[in-house]
């Protein structure tokens, strides 16, 4: 990695001595010292130490955290709703971010009915992909809808839609139905339909990865998430019936809010046409929308915003989850309400049968 960037360094060098020839009076260090501080260089000299001695699932995290977007929760300024986050959510957000456990281990894991998981070793970190209280597809319909308010406040289509059903016909001439997050179109009459996705880095995920490999492990996970989303069938009959009119473009984020390279790409996009649209100060632009003092722009704002949705919305139910079990498993010693919340005791439908006497005339 160290040498990938020296080499970059240099070819940045002699690029600019074709402009600048007075450069060659100068020794290549004032160069690289006005390019890249001292202390960008201790940094990454530090990093590749550290990582070089950290186990698969920490480098991995390491990585994780060079993304774009990735820790973006971190820079918010919690002054508006969108930001304001509460301080065990915050805490367990951080503790996904350096991929720490955060719950004693072994934990007496309740994962749905009656299935109870001793989480300790490799499944430690089950938490974080567990389904229980619809982790998963909250922190989906987070990233999900704040996308689309993206695209309306920066001006990219009048209507957008989400949960939509899409319908083609198959390579087997049978008719096949696509539900997509988003769907919007272009003034061009072009059709767009985005799929939302995250990719949590765990160790079941980063197991034969080649997380070990190179510092592009992580990202080519998300290149291969991206890939999975193209290559589904009904989305690819989706694009293929409607002869190239429409786009299917994936959206795919970390668990800790790290943009993927079609994520990037697109939003690239979007922040052009905020600047067309004269909706690229978020002030002037898009007054409707609640910033702070470091959201200025489109790009700040909404890049923070989808960073911050899905992560802050994960890290919250990670939270419930955990209450929920350490609810569970509290040692029980005495009788417990009935099941039913429409049983009273005192009740004679309520109560169990009994033989019953009948009582002496006249007594009440």
């Amino acid at each position: 990695m160290f040498g990938f960037i020296v080499a970059a360094l240099l070819a940045e060098f002699a690029l600019n001595l074709i402009h600048y020839p007075f450069l060659w009076l100068l020794p290549p260090c004032f160069y690289l010292l006005e390019r890249f501080p001292p202390g960008d260089f201790l940094w990454v000299r530090q990093f590749l130490q550290i990582s070089d001695g950290a186990s698969p699932l920490g480098r991995a995290k390491m990585l994780e955290g060079c993304l774009p977007g990735a820790g973006l929760s971190f820079a918010a300024v919690p002054s508006v709703p969108a930001f304001d986050l509460p301080h065990a959510t915050f805490k367990r957000l951080l503790q996904n971010y350096l991929g720490i456990v955060g719950h004693r281990l072994p934990h007496t894991h309740h994962c749905g009915g009656s299935h109870v998981v001793q989480l300790d070793g490799d499944n430690s970190h089950h938490i974080q992909v567990c389904p229980m209280l619809g982790r998963g597809k909250l922190a989906h319909d987070e990233l999900k809808n704040s996308l689309a308010h993206a695209l309306l406040a920066c001006g990219v289509a009048s209507e957008v839609r989400t949960e939509v059903r899409l319908s083609a016909r198959g390579e087997d001439g049978v008719g096949l139905t696509y539900n997509g997050d988003l769907v919007y179109f272009l003034p061009d009459g072009r059709r767009v339909l985005l799929e939302c996705s995250r990719l949590t880095i765990t160790q079941s995920s980063i197991a034969g990865s080649g997380s070990l490999a190179g510092p592009s492990s992580v990202l080519n996970l998300l290149r291969i998430a991206e890939n999975a989303r193209r290559d589904h069938a009904r989305a690819s009959a989706i694009v293929e019936n409607d002869e190239g009119n429409t786009l299917f473009i994936p959206i795919v984020l970390t668990s800790c809010g790290g943009f993927g390279p079609s994520a990037r790409a697109f939003l690239k996009e979007v922040f052009k046409t905020a600047q067309a649209n004269g909706r690229w100060a978020m002030a002037s632009g898009q007054p409707e929308v609640l910033t702070t003092w470091n959201t200025f722009y489109a790009s700040t704002y909404w890049n923070m915003r989808l960073s911050v949705a899905g992560a802050v919305m994960d890290a919250h139910v990670q939270n419930d989850i955990l209450l929920r079990d350490r609810t569970r498993n509290l040692v029980v010693v005495g009788r417990q309400p009935h099941p039913n919340p429409n049983h009273s005791s005192y009740s004679s439908v309520g109560r169990p049968r009994r033989g019953v006497t009948a009582a002496p005339l006249g007594v009440v």
